[in-house]
């Protein structure tokens, strides 16, 4: 099963990156970053496979929500 986090980082100055493999993590800044960064996740990643996006609170540090993916389809819960 794929696991995307979408989290805040300070590196790029509170951009929103979506963690998807050691190297892999575009990031989206401004205030609405982290809507793209769920977007990017949702229609671009798995290929078919499923798995989970997980999206973090402001701090980076708590799980706010968990999107489920099916095949190409994702479900908020």
């Amino acid at each position: 099963m794929k696991i995307i986090e979408i989290k805040p980082t300070k590196k790029f100055g509170g951009a929103w990156c979506a963690y998807e493999a050691p190297g892999v993590s575009p990031c989206y800044p401004g205030p609405s970053g982290k809507q793209q960064a769920i977007d990017y996740a949702r229609n671009c990643r798995f290929g078919g496979t499923s798995g989970e996006i997980r999206v973090y609170d402001e701090t980076g540090e708590n799980v706010i929500e968990v999107i489920t993916v099916q095949g190409q389809r994702a479900f908020g819960v």
